[in-house]
């Protein structure tokens, strides 16, 4: 998604900033202190604060923010600023819910109707693009940073390991999951523990925010597969 975002500017001659703001952000109606690259001072009182866990004692304690430049750049240079498509947006709960509901309906809000996305884009989003890589998140190197992630040998865990795949949206689960997903199902996480998933099959989509490192934290992965299980749970029919 970095290299995407780098891609978007270089041919549209716009920062993302200003792309997103005019092609996502307003159709959306989604206001710009829910969205931004760089939230004003006067929001940062209402910033989620980062922390660390301890892996011995397991202990949380606060740590300056992963995009602490960002939160201090000031407007006169913030168009030079590199603007992280992979990670670099401040978004709130609901703002990013908004855009994965505009991914359930085909492209379109279903508040509004507004299209950003046609369907032909949103099924490529979850098109396997690596048929032949069934494993590819898989028997994982150790990380080069154990600050910042947790060894896993297993992104996604599913009994029997069958096949996983990847849109240009994300991790796709391409069987059914224990926590009541279909296969098909798109997902991501974010490093401080921020995991999204969109199931189009039962027209569902949801997040769970934290903000923790190192990524791939038990507590919150487990947070993560019980919040799952009673999104699906909670369906009728």
């Amino acid at each position: 998604m970095d290299w995407a975002g780098i891609i978007l500017e270089r041919v549209t001659k716009q920062t993302l900033s200003t792309y997103f703001t005019a092609h996502i952000f307003t159709p959306l109606s989604i206001p710009p202190t829910s969205a931004t690259f760089f939230p004003p001072s006067t929001l940062h009182p209402h910033l989620a604060k980062l922390h660390t866990r301890d892996p011995i004692t397991h202990v949380l304690s606060e740590r300056p923010h992963l995009f602490q430049a960002a939160l201090s750049c000031p407007p006169q240079t913030q168009p030079s600023f590199y603007q992280s498509g992979g990670a670099g947006l401040f978004c709130r709960p609901t703002a990013f819910t908004t855009l994965l509901a505009v991914l359930l309906n085909s492209g379109a809000c279903p508040s509004t109707n507004t299209r950003i996305l046609a369907p032909s884009s949103v099924d490529l989003l979850f098109t396997n693009q690596i048929p032949t890589q069934p494993n590819f998140a898989r028997g994982n190197p150790p990380p080069a940073d154990a600050s910042l992630v947790n060894e896993a040998d297993d992104m996604y865990p599913q009994k029997g390991d069958p096949a996983q795949g990847w849109g240009y949206g994300g991790f796709l689960t391409l069987e059914e999951g224990e926590t009541g997903r279909s296969g098909g199902t798109m997902w991501w996480m974010g490093l401080a523990n921020c995991f999204w998933w969109v199931d189009r099959e039962r027209s569902v989509a949801g997040c769970l925010g934290a903000q923790v490192l190192p990524g791939g934290d038990e507590h919150v992965v487990r947070a993560w597969g019980e919040v799952e299980k009673g999104v699906y749970g909670g369906l009728v029919g």
